[in-house]
């Protein structure tokens, strides 16, 4: 989504707030259908309840996924009616809305659907993000120079950058810690100045052609890149370029998703995404610190989609966990407490959360198993 000249702000900023709006019902509707079960548990025995349960829970999971994707929308359109205004008091300026054209010399090879998602939000706070480059709709098409891998894949050669894309940035820290082979073998050097990068769509692979074109400032890319332009590996920003294309050829296409696409679209593997609560009568409850160990034993990734407001928790408060930002799991403790790592500094300590205190500090859960 990109902006225009013209845009009537107010009716934006309105039409914003009719997308809260709806996603405020879509989450009461589900807290009506729990309170609604709980009454028929005490109504209705046999195992005809226990499926009528596991039928609602998988609705559920569709009017969260919703709801989620209405406040993305809202959120975009409050930060492209802030751009706006950012533009017209800044005489002079460059046009609003970022950087654009991340399409590569040759496009896609194939075409690609998109497709539902049920999972997550994900965007970040741009004020928290220390990566966050203030001069990045500035920024210039510049050639990156560097290897395509440097000693192999690992999670901290990417850190999220100016874009809200942690959804995908994070699966990529997740899939180089699990599989980092994945990675290695989807990326194609032809030895033209061009790559191919293969994504997946409903388990399919489709090839995209790029090159390492991408917005810097003074040389540097302002989106994905890692902490020292002397560590640079080219890996990282030709897929989150090939992401863009995937996504509508935009770079503020990666604006605000979800863990569940960009894990599909990486691994091409089914992702199961759940709310945190305890389920419905146990139903569909989230996976417990075991499940998840399970999970990451097996070569699997976990992700994590935090609230979209503080809402008086003081792991919020004190700025330990950022607001609608999503986190990776890299491990579980002995005694089950889950290790999370933030995309913005994945070489940083985790953050050691209880298993109680990451059900009140996040929303979503994804899963991925190979």
């Amino acid at each position: 989504m990109t902006l225009t000249d013209g845009m009537d702000v107010a009716r934006v900023r309105q039409v914003g707030a009719q997308l809260r709006a709806t996603e405020q019902r879509l989450d009461e509707v589900c807290r009506t259908g729990r309170a609604g079960l709980a009454t028929l548990d005490e109504a209705w025995q046999g195992p005809d309840l226990a499926s009528f349960g596991d039928r609602w829970s998988a609705a559920e999971r569709v009017v969260h996924a919703a709801a989620d994707r209405v406040r993305a929308y809202a959120d975009e359109l409050e930060r492209q009616a802030d751009a706006q205004d950012s533009a017209s008091d800044s005489p002079g300026g460059r046009g609003p809305g970022g950087p654009r054209g991340p399409g590569g010399p040759a496009g896609r090879d194939e075409g690609a659907g998109g497709g539902d998602d049920a999972g997550a939000g994900g965007s970040t706070k741009e004020k928290d993000n220390p990566n966050f480059d203030p001069d990045a709709e500035d920024a210039v098409d510049t050639e990156i120079e560097g290897p395509l891998f440097r000693d192999g894949v690992a999670p901290t050669d990417v850190e999220q950058g100016s874009l809200n894309d942690c959804w995908f940035i994070a699966s990529l820290q997740a899939v180089a810690a699990t599989h980092p082979e994945v990675l290695e073998q989807g990326v194609v050097d032809n030895g033209d100045g061009t790559y191919d990068v293969t994504l997946y769509v409903d388990g399919e692979p489709v090839v995209y052609r790029v090159d390492a074109v991408v917005p810097a400032d003074d040389g540097d890319p302002v989106f994905a890149d890692n902490a020292s332009a002397s560590e640079r590996e080219l890996w990282p920003l030709l897929y989150e370029k090939a992401m863009a294309q995937h996504m509508g050829g935009d770079w503020r296409d990666l604006d605000y998703d979800t863990a569940q696409r960009a894990l599909e679209a990486i691994t091409g593997q089914d992702v199961d995404t759940e709310n945190t609560s305890s389920g419905i009568f146990d139903w569909n409850a989230p996976p417990d610190s075991d499940e998840i160990r399970e999970v990451l034993d097996t070569g699997g990734q976990v992700l994590l989609s935090s609230h979209d407001d503080v809402g008086g928790r003081p792991l919020y408060e004190d700025d330990t966990i950022a607001t609608n930002h999503l986190y990776w799991v890299s491990g579980v403790t002995d005694s089950g407490d889950l290790e999370l790592t933030n995309p913005w500094s994945p070489g940083d300590d985790p953050i050691v959360l209880t298993y109680e205190e990451f059900q009140d500090n996040f929303g979503h859960i994804s899963t991925s198993r190979p």
